[in-house]
């Protein structure tokens, strides 16, 4: 279900469920305490949104968003919250929760298909099962050998950053000797976002700066 909400008589969507996917918390607090959003009908109410934020999943704050307007909000692309965002490989230390991965498999002629489960490429019990020792010709061809890789994904409980697998994609937070082990770390040299790409330095220093860990108190409640 998506949200919706006025900002200055403008309509805009703020998310679908409990995904802002669209609109960043400082936005929406910010927009509530000048009275500038208000309800559409049929939709939670800016005030709600912004009392229940801790409970939902805000857009990062790229640096390269920070004098948006209500347009320019509106042409967002979702998905540059999360998907091909801030992909970089994580340093030892940090552990990283996987999934398996569905591919489905439909008939030529239609009708019925046929679902077929692997682990996560990024983990060793890919590397060390039957596929990752497949080789070309066998019934299954491995194009290249995955390495494990996160993403920045948007922002949750309590403010902090919340991280995705590049290849599962399961959500997860680092605390504050994982996260500074990952700034630390020279294969997080470099982040991009669709079609903008920060180099190190100048991009990256203004993004970690936004990465914020999960508070120690919230910790054993989440992960």
């Amino acid at each position: 279900m998506g949200e919706y909400i006025t900002v200055d008589g403008e309509e805009i969507k703020a998310g679908t469920c409990e995904e802002m996917l669209y609109v960043r918390r400082d936005e929406m607090e910010q927009w509530v305490r000048d009275g500038r959003a208000a309800a559409i009908p049929g939709n939670a109410p800016p005030a709600t949104l912004v009392a229940v934020a801790d409970r939902l999943f805000w857009r990062f704050p790229w640096p390269w968003e920070d004098e948006h307007d209500v347009f320019a909000i509106r042409e967002r692309e979702p998905f540059t919250t999360g998907g091909t965002c801030g992909d970089f490989e994580p340093p030892d230390g940090i552990e990283i929760p996987h999934a398996r991965i569905t591919a489905h498999f439909q008939w030529k002629g239609g009708g019925g298909g046929v679902n077929v489960y692997v682990p996560c490429p990024a983990t060793l019990k890919y590397a060390q099962g039957p596929l990752g020792e497949r080789k070309r010709g066998s019934g299954v061809e491995l194009c290249s050998k995955a390495s494990p890789r996160i993403q920045v994904r948007s922002v949750g409980k309590g403010g902090a950053t919340l991280f995705a697998c590049s290849y599962c994609e399961v959500l997860f937070y680092l605390d504050a000797a994982e996260l500074a082990r990952l700034i630390g770390a020279d294969t997080f040299s470099s982040m991009y976002a669709g079609d903008r790409y920060e180099p190190q330095r100048e991009g990256r220093a203004a993004i970690v700066a936004r990465l914020r860990p999960l508070a120690s108190d919230a910790q054993e409640a989440t992960r």
